[in-house]
């Protein structure tokens, strides 16, 4: 099944970065790659949201975000 995100072109990622944006959550810039900035806001989401703190991309919190976002 691979590693999470996909080993792909890391569009969940990026769909990812434009959630934490469009919800206030500074990302940084948006290009699917893994900078300084987003783990801090994906780990500000994940305590905002009451999941577990780790600042990654995992499959529980991309379901979250991506609820949250794009409902």
């Amino acid at each position: 099944m691979g590693n999470w995100p996909s080993d792909g072109l890391y569009l969940e990622l990026r769909t990812a970065q434009d959630a934490l944006l469009l919800l206030g959550f500074g990302p940084g810039k948006i290009d699917g790659v893994l900078g300084n900035r987003t783990p801090g806001a994906l780990k500000a989401f994940q305590v905002a949201n009451a999941l577990t703190v780790t600042g990654e991309l995992d499959s529980i919190t991309y379901s979250t975000l991506f609820a949250a976002a794009f409902g």
